[in-house]
């Protein structure tokens, strides 16, 4: 801030130069402490120039760190003053160019760190993506699996039904071998449900639907 702070009331020096005139340079320090100092610098044109409407100008800065020159005695010569301001002014023009190169050196450091910090967040959201979309067939894949289990299960039961059942006609010996081919693998218990054809002789007969029921339910 002091530096900014010199660096305008240079420039403003020299446009009093350009402008002309006379010009009264005046420095005030007001606060109630050490710690809360202001430093406030004001240029007052002579009564011509505030006659025709120049105001005067004024810019202020934070002093906190108290001066042991502030007690001793200026220097009364205005020539001085403006010409260690002037030749002042040369420095802290540099030291504000490499301010400003500092800072944009900054603002680009902090504009790459920001695309890296989005680069990661895309990253993550990705791999994320990619882990879910994984689970996804993952669990297809162990339902397909399963499914297809299930089914050769079935296929290996009919093929071994088929091979017990065919070897004998007899309803009886089949109606035996049912329970061994069921129990315990495929079920915990069997019923068998058969319908009395009139001693198995004669046509068949539609069944009743109450004992069609019965038998899908196995409760009569």
């Amino acid at each position: 801030e002091r530096t900014r702070l010199t660096t305008a009331l240079s420039a403003r020096l020299r446009q009093c130069l350009t402008k002309g005139g006379a010009w009264r340079l005046t420095l005030d320090v007001t606060g109630s402490g050490p710690a809360d100092g202001l430093l406030t610098v004001t240029l007052t044109p002579d009564r011509e120039a505030s006659a025709a409407g120049e105001p005067p100008w004024r810019i202020s800065v934070a002093c906190p760190e108290p001066t042991a020159a502030a007690h001793e005695e200026a220097p009364d010569d205005p020539a001085a003053l403006a010409e260690a301001l002037l030749g002042a002014d040369e420095d802290t023009a540099l030291a504000l160019d490499r301010l400003t190169e500092q800072e944009d050196l900054v603002a680009a450091h902090r504009e790459e760190l920001h695309q890296t910090n989005q680069g990661v967040l895309a990253l993550h959201a990705e791999l994320d993506a990619a882990g879910h979309a994984q689970r996804e067939a993952f669990a297809a894949e162990r339902r397909a699996r399963t499914e297809a289990e299930r089914a050769r299960r079935r296929l290996t039961f009919l093929a071994d039904a088929s091979t017990v059942l065919t070897t004998s006609l007899n309803h009886e010996e089949i109606v035996r071998r049912l329970p061994d081919l069921l129990v315990p693998r495929y079920a915990d218990s069997v019923d068998v449900w058969l319908f009395d054809d009139e001693g198995g002789r004669g046509p068949s007969t539609p069944r009743p639907a109450a004992a069609v029921l019965a038998a899908r339910t196995g409760r009569p």
